[in-house]
């Protein structure tokens, strides 16, 4: 099941002290700095939630470890993956 929340207090304060807006844990559930989420960074967490379920949670883990070892951030494959998907949500908005 996919929980998408508002961060508790002690993700909050890494949230800010990291810069990052959102955190998708391994169990599935993505935690937000800022509730209601955007639909763009919501897109972008179920994205990673996704390569958890793809790759299960230590798969997704080593992954990620791994990529950020080689890639960093930015340049990292599931990070790409991510806003590609968080690009098409801004893109796919309907105003009706």
């Amino acid at each position: 099941m996919t929980r998408h929340r508002p961060a508790p207090l002690v993700l909050r304060w890494w949230l800010r002290a990291t810069g990052f807006q959102a955190i998708t844990m391994p169990w599935r559930a993505a935690y937000y700095l800022h509730w209601p989420a955007p639909h763009r960074l919501v897109a972008h967490e179920q994205a990673h939630i996704r390569q958890i379920e793809r790759y299960g949670a230590v798969g997704f883990l080593w992954r990620y470890a791994i990529g950020l070892i080689r890639h960093g951030y930015w340049n990292h494959p599931m990070e790409i993956e991510a806003r590609e998907a968080e690009y098409e949500a801004l893109f796919d908005q309907r105003p009706f």
